[in-house]
């Protein structure tokens, strides 16, 4: 049966990221089609079912705020599961972590200082 109340179907999203205990029970501001908290979706990036987690790094890549993306996983977390994100995400972050990567040890140790890279490379 169809609700006419479809904007309740969800629990209630925070705006960014949680300050309280109870918003990370709350569903993470850029995921707008699971009704998943913030915990789950920690949970999630640290599944050890692939799958599990190229989706929620996908997740994470497609909305969340750059420094925010940075708070949740890690350049290498992306480099673990690039082969199974959307192949938009998968063009882009590919790029951005060769670009990244200056020196071709897989580390990021060689960002130019000033770099666009991700926070702590």
């Amino acid at each position: 049966m169809a609700t006419a109340d479809w904007q309740n179907l969800f629990r209630p999203a925070t705006r960014r990221w949680p300050s309280t205990p109870e918003e990370w029970d709350l569903r993470p501001y850029f995921i707008n089609d699971y009704d998943i908290s913030w915990r789950n979706l920690r949970g999630y990036l640290a599944s050890e079912d692939d799958d599990q987690r190229a989706w929620a790094v996908a997740k994470v890549l497609d909305g969340a705020r750059w420094s925010d993306i940075w708070r949740l996983v890690r350049p290498e977390d992306v480099r673990d599961v690039l082969d199974r994100l959307p192949r938009r995400l998968r063009d882009m972050y590919g790029d951005a972590l060769r670009a990244w990567d200056l020196d071709g040890d897989g580390t990021g140790r060689r960002l130019r200082p000033g770099s666009a890279g991700p926070p702590g490379a």
